[in-house]
């Protein structure tokens, strides 16, 4: 479930990568809330990797999920980008299950805003 639509006023910065963030959402869940984890691959430049990242980030939060992403360099050079969405009600309720009904057990609380 996405935001309320964006005004004329905030266009979203560009790229917008929703479809890369919902083929991960499309390809299934696991038992622990992550999905498909997906590979954005052959990137030759680092700066071109990080925004790639950044932008994998905003459709994330548009879209309502988590992502967790990492950048990941081979041997010639090439920059890839492997990413996977996580539902963000069982990433919250694994937060808890941690707490065992102590919040103040945990280094923050997803719960508190």
């Amino acid at each position: 479930m996405g935001r309320t639509p964006i005004h004329a006023f905030r266009p979203r910065k560009p790229p917008i990568l929703d479809h890369y963030v919902q083929a991960s959402i499309d390809g299934g869940m696991d038992d622990g809330g992550h999905y498909r984890e997906l590979v954005y691959a052959g990137v030759e430049q680092r700066d071109r990797a990080v925004e790639i990242r950044r932008a994998l980030f905003r459709s994330a939060a548009h879209l309502g999920v988590s992502l967790k992403c990492d950048i990941e360099t081979d041997a010639a050079g090439l920059h890839h980008i492997r990413f996977h969405a996580i539902d963000k009600a069982i990433a919250r309720a694994h937060i808890a299950r941690k707490a065992q009904g102590d919040p103040a057990g945990l280094s923050y609380n997803p719960y508190v805003r």
